[in-house]
């Protein structure tokens, strides 16, 4: 039987799951129960020196007691260094040894070159003969030739190198720090019948050094049918140990938050008191408790986790489960993400939506029609805000951002312009009518706004434009014109919405008058 006191065992673990944060991951490892009766301590090593002990549960079968659990930082035994970071200091010593030699041949074809300069002189008193001066002449301009090549030579190969050099530094500083972290275990403290060997142990234990964040890619096949919506996470871990083929999920919670919810105190008013020169201050008298408490709090108001929306889960490959504040994907397929690299993506879900298809047209500013997509029941799906690329067939349209808190019942996708649709403005007859009445002056503007379906299949056509707003109760604008379109007095936006058949076309009117003092220099188009 063994005691408490003894050493403690250390286990083989491994990581069985991980459950990622938009900040942070609570890790899972499990190892095997030694055979033996009695107490035990069992240590789980190499762990990382962050983990968070509030945090830490541990979990055995029905016959094993739990007595403890205890978690130490080792600062005398560093973590390993991950692979990539092994191998990038390697290339870099490397590479430095290799610039130094550069530096070495540079520095002797300057001391060749200064060994010849200083001995320029030849032949003594008497002199050369000509054959041998040209031998002489020769021998020195082959040698300052490849003097002057060699150093050359060595100053490129040094400036390449030093480009790698610093490529090389700057992918090491992806890794933070180039010194290794300390490790930390967790002992946990059974006592057995002797009857469970071979059990299962496992503690669970939250590192904040993790994250993942959400995107999105957005595919129209064709226009007029769904909008294929693929749900993709990229995660990220610089905890110390490697993740290889683990059990991965996908929490939007966020244990770093403060789960408390905020109070508010009572908010007090008074007025200073002013003390003259020369005056002795009143004795102070002491604050009310409640006062205090009021101070004492004014700071450590923090905001609670969002409350979730009930949603509808539509990805069967994905296990979506949804607590009161947050929503988890549990992935079927096994992830490895090393710790370091530049992280994993992962295909969460794919979602097929329904969408309206219309054209809009502003020719004010374009005289394209674009067509877009409205998707709908896009707010049930668990989403996370983050961006979103958009493809219409095989090609890349844009980007935009998808944020269910908008609270928006559509998400307009913009696919393209279509020439199919053609759009013009031109200015009415009585564009520029004018009228003097006492002190002031009213101007009126007009315009023809034409759209011409050139498709062969009908489409929904939206047709915006805009009247001025009055910004100053002198100046009145009025709307005698618009062809039924819908006006917003706060924006002066125009909008129409209709429907033209194959080869349709419809002209609509914008007529507006403005009104402002004579004296005034209000301009318009």
């Amino acid at each position: 039987m063994k005691n408490a006191t003894d050493a403690p065992v250390e286990l083989e673990s491994r990581i069985a799951a991980v459950t990622v944060y938009l900040s942070g991951a609570q890790i899972t490892r499990t190892a095997t129960i030694p055979p033996g009766a009695g107490v035990q301590r069992l240590a789980f090593t190499g762990l990382p020196a962050d983990v968070q002990p509030d945090s830490i549960q541990a979990g055995a079968p029905d016959a094993v007691l739990i007595h403890s659990v205890e978690h130490t930082v080792d600062h005398l035994s560093p973590a390993p260094r991950t692979e990539a970071i092994t191998a990038l200091q390697s290339t870099l010593k490397d590479l430095r040894r290799q610039r130094a030699e550069q530096v070495d041949a540079a520095h002797l074809a300057d001391l060749e070159e200064s060994f010849f300069t200083g001995n320029t002189p030849v032949g003594g008193k008497t002199g050369l003969k000509p054959d041998e001066l040209k031998a002489v002449a020769g021998f020195y301009a082959e040698r300052m030739a490849a003097v002057y090549a060699a150093r050359r030579a060595a100053g490129e190969r040094r400036d390449d190198l030093d480009r790698q050099i610093a490529a090389t530094e700057a992918q090491l500083g992806v890794f933070k720090k180039d010194a290794p972290d300390p490790q930390s275990r967790i002992v946990v403290t059974v006592s057995t019948d002797g009857g469970t060997s071979g059990g299962a142990l496992t503690v669970s234990y939250y590192v904040p050094t993790a994250s993942w964040r959400p995107s999105y890619d957005l595919r129209i096949e064709a226009a007029g049918g769904p909008v294929r919506l693929h749900h993709k996470a990229h995660v990220t871990q610089t905890t110390g140990e490697n993740w290889a083929d683990v059990q991965l999920a996908l929490s939007t919670g966020n244990p770093a938050l403060n789960g408390r919810r905020p109070e508010l105190d009572p908010w007090y008013l008074d007025l200073p008191t002013v003390v003259m020169r020369g005056a002795v201050p009143a004795p102070m008298v002491p604050m009310a408790p409640m006062a205090m408490a009021a101070m004492a709090s004014a700071d450590m108001a923090m905001g609670g986790a969002e409350d979730a929306l009930a949603m509808k889960r539509r990805a069967p490959a994905v296990t979506t489960a949804e607590s009161v504040t947050s929503v988890s994907y549990t992935i079927p397929v096994p992830y490895s993400v090393a710790s370091g690299d530049e992280g994993q993506d992962v295909e969460v879900a794919v979602h097929d939506l329904a969408a309206a298809y219309r054209y809009v047209a502003i020719p004010k500013l374009d005289p394209a029609a674009y067509l877009v997509a409205g998707v709908t029941a896009w707010e049930l799906i668990n989403l996370v805000p983050g961006p979103a690329s958009v493809f219409f067939g095989s090609q890349f349209v844009g980007t935009t951002w998808i944020d269910p808190r908008d609270g928006e019942e559509t998400l307009d996708l913009t696919v393209g312009p279509d020439p199919g649709v053609a759009v013009t403005r031109e200015r009415g007859r009585d564009y520029t009518a004018k009228t003097l009445t006492g002190t002031s002056v009213r101007r009126t503007r007009q315009w023809d706004l034409t759209v011409r379906n050139l498709k062969p299949t009908a489409v929904d056509v939206e047709l915006v434009d805009q009247v001025p707003v009055s910004a100053n109760k002198q100046i009145a604008v009025e709307v005698p014109d618009s062809s039924g379109a819908v006006l917003d007095a706060d924006t002066g936006r125009v909008t129409w919405r209709f429907r033209l058949d194959p080869a349709g076309a419809r002209t609509v009117t914008l007529r507006y008058q403005v009104t402002a003092p004579t004296t005034s220099h209000v301009i318009l188009e």
